[in-house]
């Protein structure tokens, strides 16, 4: 068995990715998605979706369309 702090991350590591996949559908049929959009669609706190969308924009798979508190993101142009 998976020690606690492997299985931790293992995880974190399959919320990221399901997350990463329903945001990106989301943003394929609204254009854009917003941080408390993002806490709603994946159950996440306010400081997991923050961190879910830093690691998106890390990733080059969204980028910020207009900043601020309203921030929008959408899919990176490849």
């Amino acid at each position: 068995a998976l020690s606690s702090a492997a299985s931790d991350v293992y995880k974190r590591q399959v919320q990221y990715i399901k997350a990463k996949d329903m945001i990106t559908e989301y943003i394929k049929l609204q254009g854009y998605i917003n941080r408390s959009t993002v806490q709603e669609l994946c159950g996440f706190t306010d400081q997991q979706a923050r961190r879910t969308i830093e690691k998106m924009k890390e990733e080059n798979i969204i980028e910020m369309s207009n900043g601020g508190r309203y921030a929008k993101y959408i899919l990176k142009e490849i």
